[in-house]
Formats: C-alpha cells, sequence, structure tokens
C-alpha cells in the first residue's frame, strides 16, 4: 500500500531510527539492490544525495535513483559508481576530511541461496558479508557507514572482530520487521576508521605538540596520537591501544634518550 518494492524496506526504516546510518545528503550504495526497496527508503532518508544500487539482476527503474547491473567485486563495476559520483557530486564526503573514498554509506542485504543446512548456510552468509566490506572499504570515505545482512553463528565472532578494526563503533541489531524465525541479523558499522595506523602497531614518535590534560602528541601523517606521560619535544617508542576517527591513543613503551 505503501509502493515499496519488498518488505525488507521496513528493516532499513527501523535500522535508521535506532542507530542514524544515513543522515540528509548522504550519498549511498546499496549492494544486492534489487528489487530495489532499500534504495526507496535511503533516497527518502538521503533527500539530495546521490544514490546508487547495484545488483547482478536488472532493477526497475526508479526517479532519481542511479542503478547498475554488475558484480561489485569488479573493477569496472566501482568505476561505474565513481563516474556517477564525479557527474552528480557526491553527497557529505566531498565536505569530510578525505583519507578514504567518495560514499557516506554502503548498504548491503545480501543472502546466500538457502540449502536447509544451517552451517553451511552460515557460513556461506558471512562469505558474502566479507565480499561486502571488501567493496565498501574500498568506496567508503572516512567516518562512512556500513550496514550488513549476516546470519548469527559461529564464524560471525570472527568476522565482528574484523569489522572492529575498520569502523568506530559495531553493533549488532534485529529489526522488529524481521520474521520471528528468521536468523537473520543486521551488524550496523558506524564512522570507518581511515588512520595511518592500527591498534598494535609499534614505532618512535617526535612529541610535537600538549594535550588540554597535559597528554603528549605525536603525529603520524597528519594523524594525532596522545601519549600519556610524555612531554614535548621528547622520542618515544609507543605502541597503539585505541584508534578513533580523528585521534587515537598510545603507550608509551620507552623513552627514547638519544633517537640517532
Amino acid at each position: 500500500m505503501e509502493g515499496y518494492r519488498s518488505r525488507a524496506s521496513y528493516k532499513l526504516k527501523q535500522i535508521n531510527e535506532h542507530h542514524m546510518v544515513i543522515e540528509k545528503g548522504d550519498s549511498v550504495v546499496d549492494i544486492g539492490a534489487a528489487p530495489g526497496g532499500w534504495l526507496q527508503v535511503a533516497n527518502e532518508l538521503s533527500k539530495t544525495g546521490v544514490i546508487i544500487g547495484v545488483d547482478l539482476q536488472k532493477i526497475k527503474p526508479l526517479e532519481g535513483i542511479f542503478t547498475i547491473r554488475g558484480d561489485i567485486t569488479k573493477e569496472k563495476t566501482k568505476q561505474k559508481i565513481r563516474s556517477i559520483l564525479e557527474e552528480q557530486g557526491n553527497g557529505k564526503a566531498e565536505k569530510k576530511e578525505k583519507r578514504g573514498g567518495r560514499i557516506d554509506v554502503v548498504l548491503s542485504d545480501l543472502a546466500p541461496n538457502i540449502t536447509g543446512e544451517y552451517s553451511l548456510d552460515q557460513a556461506r552468509s558471512i562469505y558474502l558479508c566479507r565480499e561486502a566490506l571488501e567493496c565498501a572499504l574500498s568506496i567508503l570515505c572516512h567516518g562512512g557507514n556500513f550496514v550488513v545482512k549476516a546470519f548469527y553463528g559461529t564464524d560471525i565472532k570472527e568476522f565482528l572482530e574484523d569489522l572492529r578494526k575498520e569502523f568506530e563503533n559495531v553493533k549488532v541489531y534485529n529489526p522488529r520487521a524481521s520474521r520471528k524465525e528468521s536468523a537473520e541479523v543486521y551488524v550496523v558499522c558506524k564512522g570507518r576508521l581511515t588512520a595511518p595506523v592500527k591498534v598494535g602497531d609499534q614505532m618512535i614518535v617526535e612529541i610535537v605538540g600538549e594535550g588540554k590534560r597535559g597528554d603528549g602528541i605525536a603525529s603520524i601523517q597528519g594523524y594525532n596520537v596522545f601519549v600519556p606521560g610524555s612531554e614535548l619535544g621528547e622520542f618515544w617508542d609507543i605502541k597503539i591501544e585505541e584508534v578513533r576517527l580523528k585521534f587515537g591513543f598510545a603507550k608509551g613503551m620507552n623513552k627514547v634518550e638519544n633517537k640517532d
């Protein structure tokens, strides 16, 4: 009655109500977008951003929405996305700090062909999730968001750990619109991290600034890392302990008295 192409439209609405994944002006790519229900909702939420749907199947035209028939893992498909963005502008990603790609939000409602053997279906689901993640990381802007459907099971734990290395916040959510008997969940990832360091990295840095609480600050390729206990002008051997969108935290392993 409301004109949506699929029941899944209400799942995305509920996801956005709880997690604010899509905001006005966002550019959005929907992976596996056919028949187009999520595209309709994304367009309503973004209002002015570029909305692109990608699927191996043909998607019937939707006013104001771009569709690509192709494989999202192929470079030529990603190039088509870039071409659309260059022609239309690319939403808020243009105004954000540009370390990553040019898309604000990547969505994936992909699901495997069901065999009825849950362990196999769940493993295939996580495989599709990883394919979607690889695509998302190649096109998402710094601070961008990613939503992906997964079947809950033993394989999801490792996948969630990998997601937490790439995004500031990762949560598992089950929309009310999902069927009660369904094992599907949605993993909502916010704040794509594009810092030049990862948790566990160890390096020698110069302390070039001081935070409000007196902690020393090192700059690594323009990314600030707080080093408690350090002082301006010192050199420290540090280990990265936490990475956030705009800054990180490190543990000072040893003060380097003679850097040379």
